[in-house]
């Protein structure tokens, strides 16, 4: 694990995602001996998450009635691997394909994320049936069992991953308000890398979300060079035996990143509102310590 690149950090991590595959006993091949996902890794794992979707096996139309228990999961994982608990819990909040769809187009989302989480108004939105296409002639299915608990314990890491950086609520509006546009946007790609880092922890124990999982990474992590080693930071300073850091400790963190030259770079962005809080949460063990 010294080297970056595809036989070194790279490859650890392409490890790891191709024996969650296997333990998930899905039925297509993967290159067992390729260092990265080749494209027909790529395209089978899209294809088969895109396939459960379209045709699930376990279906499941979701009804406040019996939506709960999928919460309390979501809920109890994340509280669990992060070692906190929700402060407030996020409102779930249920609605039509319809209504999804026209929040969607007047957010600007050019892309379909099944469910959406608003730190500004602590809600997770998400439609009653997986959403597939928008516009004239929307398409809706009901979901894959695997698919909605892979992508509401998604959406509860990241209402998690705010609250401890303080960007819930009027945190969040204050954040958008004070940080530059790049530092916004930096910001959003540490706590998405972060979040699918956090969601890798889950697919051992619920193999069900394996094939969803590795499709939204290839597509958010592996395609993007910054998510790509801001991941491989995160690897770097969670799994270090020798200086070990909690999930909450590296959530408070604006920069995590494996650079060009093979050195881990972590750092704050001087204008976030709550930067001293952050950094106090980041640096307590080593307070403790001295």
């Amino acid at each position: 694990m010294s080297d970056l690149g595809p036989h070194g950090l790279y490859a650890h991590i392409w490890k790891k995602d191709k024996e969650r595959i296997l333990h998930s006993n899905s039925r297509f091949s993967i290159q067992a001996m390729s260092p990265i996902p080749t494209d027909e890794d790529i395209d089978a794992i899209i294809m088969e998450s895109e396939r459960r979707q379209q045709n699930p096996t376990h279906t499941l139309v979701l009804h406040q009635s019996h939506i709960r228990d999928l919460m309390d999961m979501c809920i109890e994982e994340n509280e669990r691997l992060f070692g906190t608990t929700f402060d407030p819990y996020p409102d779930v909040v249920l609605v039509t394909p319809k209504e999804y769809t026209r929040f969607l187009q007047e957010a600007g989302n050019k892309d379909i994320p099944a469910a959406s989480c608003l730190p500004e108004n602590n809600q997770i939105v998400i439609p009653t049936k997986r959403l597939l296409k928008m516009g004239t002639g929307h398409i809706v299915n009901p979901y894959d069992a695997g698919f909605i608990q892979h992508e509401l314990f998604f959406q509860y890491a990241h209402a998690m991953i705010r609250q401890l950086r303080g960007e819930w609520q009027s945190g969040f509006t204050d954040l958008c308000e004070e940080l530059p546009e790049n530092s916004l946007a930096g910001v959003q790609l540490f706590v998405g890398t972060l979040n699918a880092y956090a969601r890798d922890q889950m697919l051992m124990k619920y193999k069900e979300w394996a094939v969803h999982g590795a499709a939204h990474k290839i597509r958010y992590i592996y395609s993007d060079d910054s998510a790509m080693r801001t991941y491989v930071g995160l690897v770097t300073m969670l799994e270090d035996t020798r200086h070990p850091r909690t999930l909450g400790q590296v959530s408070c963190l604006d920069v995590c990143l494996f650079d060009e030259n093979g050195a881990l770079t972590t750092g704050f962005y001087e204008a976030h509102p709550l930067l001293s809080i952050k950094q106090k949460m980041f640096y307590a063990d080593k307070e403790k310590g001295d």
